[in-house]
């Protein structure tokens, strides 16, 4: 990269750079930027409850005919490993309720743990050979447990809380070589007010083995833990794929709001924002399509809103103007709206502090030409900024000491715009002569950014840009440092010379 003038041998060379002020204009809207994004799903076992017409007899038999097309699970898993006696795992449902039947081999029944009777709720059931149902219809909001014993005693919790006593049914019977265990339980129990076809529920099955001690699930999940449960679906694989392709949003659905940091400086032109939506699959219908409202507060009071009158998924990603808003303390919120009005909002706070960093300024640099024995060699000037002080390349001039624009190659704004890089050639005179070791320094907040340059013929200094000579075959080098301020705000970095000696380049005060 080479500079369009040519500097020939003799005393030093000046130049100076330019910072020349800019703005953004100020009657554009405050939201720009618009990218829905479909989130990928964590990977989880799909299974597929079976619909029936009619309802079973709960008495603990599974006799009724359809239960041999139920079966979901033909050897629960341990370790990735078949356990030693075999557990199978049927799993049917009708508009009203979840059924569930189990098949608990035994290979020692005489030591089967089974001391809670039938007719005690929410007695010690876990301490017996039991099963573990875990179930949520919110993805994993509300955990909801139900223990089931071989006597047909039963426990239930939500969230780990005992107190909670959900109208279901069931019954076990015991046999030679197994124990059979059945329950029916409300879907409106477990969150489900209304079925829609193809729905899903976070559903885990463990069995509780006392001799041998052995914790074993039906998938192979990790044993109790509902968000790496598998994806039970109320339908055919057909129902969930059309409904999983109509983004089901209910009245229930919940908002999130992030922003890429809780405090902006003035001179950033942009944030990043995005907005969740989180909706169990079951709960109220929406009253019409639904919108995103983006709304800018300040000391409570709407600013300005922006509508998203189409809603593709359920994450949102936006940029809204940061340079048009005063400084002071502001608020997004983030709105979801139907036409019966506003059913689940969200707010985040942040700061947009003043800044001080000068917005344009001269920076003189002093350059020393190439040595008499060269034909030309590479100059390269690293200039360290305060952060917000250079936005683009394009607003960077390099001027002679006559006030004539110079042509450099690899002028660019690095690390956050805290740095102008420039490279460009002192001429001796003739052609250019190719080859010569210029990197440039980046002063951006980072450690380690030590670079060499090529030996200098002499030293020179004008208050600006200091350097001292390296000896023949070394150069010097430089090391940026900078302390960071607040979680996202970032302080100007310094040069420093290594212990070699060496200059600072102050840039913009």
């Amino acid at each position: 990269m080479m500079a369009s003038r040519s500097w020939g041998r003799g005393g030093l060379m000046a130049a100076c750079l330019v910072l020349i002020s800019f703005a953004w204009p100020g009657d554009a809207e405050f939201v720009e930027a618009l990218d829905f994004r479909a989130e990928r799903a964590p990977e989880r076992t799909v299974v597929h409850a079976l619909r029936v017409e009619a309802p079973p007899t709960i008495d603990g038999e599974l006799d009724e005919a359809w239960w041999e097309q139920a079966v979901v699970s033909e050897g629960f898993l341990v370790g990735g490993q078949p356990t030693a006696v075999r557990t199978s795992l049927c799993v049917a449902f009708d508009d009203q309720n979840l059924y569930l039947g189990a098949v608990c081999g035994m290979s020692q029944p005489e030591s089967l743990k089974h001391d809670v009777p039938t007719e005690v709720r929410d007695g010690n059931v876990w301490g017996d050979d039991c099963i573990d149902l875990k179930l949520s219809a919110d993805g994993g909001t509300t955990g909801l447990q139900f223990l089931i014993n071989a006597n047909g005693a039963r426990a239930d919790l939500r969230d780990g809380d005992g107190r909670w006593d959900p109208e279901w049914i069931c019954a076990a019977t015991l046999g030679d070589d197994a124990y059979v265990i059945e329950l029916a339980i409300p879907l409106r129990e477990i969150g489900v007010a209304e079925l829609q076809p193809g729905m899903s529920l976070l559903f885990t099955c463990g069995r509780n083995d006392r001799s041998p001690r052995q914790l074993s699930t039906a998938f192979g999940e990790a044993y109790g833990d509902v968000m790496k449960a598998a994806e039970l679906v109320l339908g055919t694989p057909d129902q969930r794929a059309a409904l999983a392709s109509a983004l089901a949003i209910t009245r229930d659905a919940q908002l999130a709001v992030y922003l890429d940091r809780d405090q902006y400086p003035s001179f950033q032109q942009l944030g990043t924002g995005r907005v969740r939506i989180t909706s169990p699959s079951s709960g109220p219908e929406l009253q019409g399509a639904p919108t995103i409202e983006i709304a800018l507060l300040r000391d409570g009071r709407e600013v300005e809103v922006h509508t998203v009158t189409s809603v593709e998924s359920p994450v949102l990603d936006f940029d809204f103007r940061v340079a048009d808003i005063e400084p002071g303390a502001c608020e997004v919120e983030a709105r979801l709206r139907d036409e019966g009005g506003v059913f689940a909002s969200a707010r985040q706070d942040f700061v947009i502090e003043q800044a001080t960093a000068p917005r344009s300024g001269r920076i003189p640099l002093t350059v020393t030409p190439a040595p008499a024995d060269l034909d030309a060699w590479p100059v390269t000037v690293g200039v360290p900024l305060p952060w917000g002080a250079l936005y683009s390349e394009e607003h960077v001039r390099l001027l002679d000491d006559a006030e004539h624009p110079l042509a450099a190659g690899g002028l660019r704004a690095a690390g956050r715009r805290r740095a102008a890089d420039l490279h460009a050639r002192v001429w001796a005179g003739g052609d250019a002569r190719p080859g010569g070791r210029a990197v440039a320094l980046r002063a951006d907040g980072r450690r380690d950014h030590g670079q060499r340059r090529p030996a200098q013929a002499g030293g020179a200094s004008d208050g600006a840009l200091r350097h001292r000579p390296g000896l023949a075959g070394r150069g010097w080098r430089w090391r940026a440092r900078g302390r960071r301020k607040g979680p996202h705000l970032g302080r100007c970095p310094r040069a420093l010379p290594d212990r070699r000696g060496g200059g600072a380049v102050p840039g913009l005060a």
